[in-house]
């Protein structure tokens, strides 16, 4: 009888020890974000939002202090893991940490990723910060808080949205430096039935090659008249008439910042701006700001004109 109890205490034992491995084991793989020198994230330190010394604590507003208080990693350059890691229903936040160990505010972030943009670099390539993410669940009116400020920032940073635009948008815009307004697909486009497919909410759009389930790209002036029509899913096209101007084909390299590059009969490189205009050099040029060849969906083209009508 004895020895039976002491069996049984035995299994107990061992059933209750995998049970804790098995609650460890589910532990870390929740937890396995961890600083850039392997700390883990309960080690993390910023300075505190309300600290006398953090020169933005008058500037942060509620998703600052959700990243503030969500932080999983700190890196010196951009980083994959948190959002690989990042459980189902959970949000990221990306930010950037100053030299004194203070979390930038939200708009400040997302002013110097747009500044990147506009000199055509990606929007991680800010020197000086090191990278910060925060994972967690997050109320949904904080999350289109957050989204509404960061559009109300890359406003500044697009040409005038025209009022006809926002009154029946296109499914996918582009706004052009000339003024010009490109659409992917004709206006009105949210009135057609919804079976037609579309871009999600936070669908940045596609730039280049065309977007799904429209028929055709249009260009418009900035007072709405129709300049040009194309059944191809290729905007440049709306600008010139590549046979007329000699050109050699279709472009070895459309960017996304508008330049067509192509190469002549003696393998030279020849350059067209957006517009059909013929660059003098023969080096590719470097790369400029990206906004006007981005297309924006219409959730995004009422944020840009809301926020520029202010």
């Amino acid at each position: 009888m004895r020895s039976k109890i002491k069996r049984w205490l035995t299994y107990g034992i061992v059933a209750a020890l995998i049970i804790i491995a098995a609650l460890v084991a589910l532990y870390a793989c929740k937890s396995e974000y961890s600083l850039s020198d392997g700390r883990d994230s309960s080690a993390i330190s910023l300075k505190p939002l309300d600290d006398a010394d953090n020169p933005y604590k008058n500037q942060y507003q509620a998703i600052d202090e959700w990243t503030y208080a969500n932080v999983v990693s700190i890196s010196d350059e951009k980083d994959d893991a948190p959002f690989r890691n990042r459980q189902d229903g959970e949000f990221l936040m990306a930010g950037f940490l100053d030299s004194q160990s203070c979390l930038l505010p939200y708009h400040k972030f997302v002013e110097l990723g747009e500044e990147a943009v506009k000199s055509g670099k990606p929007r991680t390539s800010v020197d000086g910060y090191k990278h910060v993410y925060a994972v967690g669940e997050m109320d949904k009116n904080l999350a289109n808080a957050a989204w509404e400020l960061a559009w109300s920032v890359r406003a500044n940073y697009y040409m005038d949205v025209p009022a006809w635009l926002v009154e029946k948008p296109a499914k996918a815009t582009m706004l052009f430096p000339n003024g010009d307004v490109v659409t992917y697909g004709e206006l009105g486009w949210e009135d057609k039935p919804k079976d037609e497919g579309g871009l999600g909410d936070d669908d940045d759009g596609c730039c280049g090659g065309g977007v799904p389930g429209v028929s055709g790209v249009y260009r418009f002036n900035h007072e709405g008249e129709l300049l040009a029509f194309t059944n191809k899913s290729s905007w440049w096209t709306l600008f010139y008439d590549t046979e007329a101007l000699g050109w050699p084909g279709i472009p070895e390299l459309l960017r996304r910042d508008g330049y067509m590059i192509f190469k002549d009969e003696q393998d030279r490189t020849v350059v067209y701006d957006f517009d059909g205009t013929l660059l003098d050099s023969r080096e590719e040029p470097p790369f400029r700001d990206v906004h006007p060849f981005t297309p924006l969906n219409p959730k995004q083209i009422r944020l840009v004109y809301a926020a520029q009508s202010r």
